[in-house]
């Protein structure tokens, strides 16, 4: 299997993206350690256990169908194939050391634990693992590669970088029971629930845009150690240097990855669940939590994609209502849905989408369900909400950078209004601005 960037893999339609048509997003690595750390907070010790069954259930759906489809057989064959994956993917190098009895694998550069040394200042450490998700990547590549009915493969990380240990390294022992049934979202998921076709000529829309965006993620290619970021043009911020690359520290600029839907969906919401069971009045800090750190995440990834040599030709936005349907357009190209400026005033934006890759995850496991609240598209509008009102600035910005402009910027109210979770024909969220 050879893989040139992203756009080989990738089929996009409806603002999603599938690979072998299960849904994957775009995320940083801002993204990740803040959901893992907030799961964490949320649930403890246990949380290690909830995010490797998510991303087990999610990577060997997967991998079994990719390896099907392409006629990949044989346990040596299906390893490189999970390998080649993992780094194409963003999420880092894998290397097996496994047999049908067990083994281990070592992880480098991987997008949590790195992605944790990437946020904190040198020398930073954490008590716990970060990198479950690969874990269950891990053990999901080597169950696919030796099938047995006596059980799956369960991967626990034995060391971590984030720990302040050399290398991520993981252990594969066989269990008797399999390590939960699989909520994969696919590409019929969500055709099922897309009521309308996408219309590039609404006026919420920067089609141009859009489309320059897309493609700058469809052309995106890993290096060699399995880490992929937005190459930044030389033309940003009219033609000086932008602080990506001034910033020699890889902390100044955003690492980005594909992620399967049903992984992050799963990890969120299955989260959310438990502490709705055992300490409700906490639920709705989870939620905001969950929306702040995809507030964050998108926030940057949309000015990684604005500093980006495909965007330098196209028209500065002037009015802030411009500069919305802009971002919005840039951000439909994570993967996350088309969006569109439905309606822009001094202290509010109302942003549109026909479908949320977390709503095709809930409808799919959950059905409908008319109290739902989907916190990564109210996280995603309120990026759109603040990226609007930064006039003087273009390109690239750092997670430092990010932060001084929430506490410089108003205070925002996000608002659900219409979902198809809830038997909408569309997604909508009304961002309130408070200076």
């Amino acid at each position: 299997m050879t893989v040139t960037n992203v756009g080989t893999l990738l089929r996009a339609e409806h603002g999603l993206f599938s690979l072998s048509d299960h849904l994957v997003q775009l995320v940083t690595h801002h993204d990740s350690v803040l959901i893992e750390q907030i799961v964490w907070d949320a649930l403890g010790s246990e949380s290690g256990s909830v995010s490797r069954q998510s991303s087990f259930g999610a990577a060997h759906a997967m991998l079994s169908s990719i390896a099907g489809s392409l006629g990949i057989e044989g346990p040596t064959q299906i390893l490189d194939l999970a390998t080649e994956l993992f780094s194409a993917l963003g999420l880092g190098q894998l290397r097996f050391e496994a047999g049908a009895g067990g083994g281990r694998f070592v992880g480098e550069d991987l997008l949590s634990g790195a992605g944790f040394r990437e946020r904190y200042a040198r020398g930073a450490r954490i008590k716990h693992s970060m990198d479950a998700f690969t874990a269950g990547y891990g053990s999901a590549a080597a169950s696919v590669a030796f099938p047995s009915d006596w059980g799956a493969f369960e991967g626990d990380e034995t060391s971590c970088v984030a720990r302040g240990a050399s290398e991520c390294a993981f252990s594969l022992a066989r269990r008797a029971d399999p390590q939960g049934a699989s909520h994969a979202v696919t590409r019929v998921d969500a055709e099922e629930l897309v009521t309308s076709e996408e219309d590039d000529d609404d006026d919420g829309n920067d089609s141009e845009a859009r489309a320059a965006a897309l493609g700058t993620v469809l052309a995106l290619t890993s290096d060699e150690r399995g880490v992929l970021r937005v190459a930044p043009s030389s033309t940003a911020n009219g033609g000086e240097p932008t602080r990506a690359d001034a910033d020699a520290s890889p902390a100044g600029r955003c690492r980005l990855a594909l992620v399967p839907v049903g992984y992050r969906a799963e990890l969120v919401f299955d989260a959310h669940h438990l502490l709705e069971k055992r300490s409700p009045e906490l639920a709705p800090l989870f939620r905001d939590l969950i929306r702040e750190a995809t507030q964050a995440s998108v926030f940057l990834a949309v000015t990684e994609l604005e500093g980006a040599s495909g965007m330098s030709d196209l028209e500065r936005p002037v009015t802030n209502e411009e500069r919305a349907m802009r971002f919005a357009a840039i951000a439909s190209a994570l993967g996350w849905g088309t969006l569109s400026v439905a309606d822009y005033g001094v202290d509010r934006i109302v942003l549109r989408t026909p479908i949320t890759p977390e709503a095709v995850y809930f409808t799919a496991r959950y059905g409908g369900m008319p109290g739902a609240q989907m916190p990564g598209f109210q996280g995603m509008a309120g990026a759109i909400a603040l990226l609007a009102l930064q006039r003087d600035r273009s390109g690239p910005m750092t997670f430092a950078e990010y932060v001084k402009t929430v506490a410089n910027g108003p205070s925002l109210g996000v608002e659900e209004t219409r979902s198809i979770v809830r038997g909408d024909a569309e997604c909508e969220v009304v961002v309130t601005m408070k200076r």
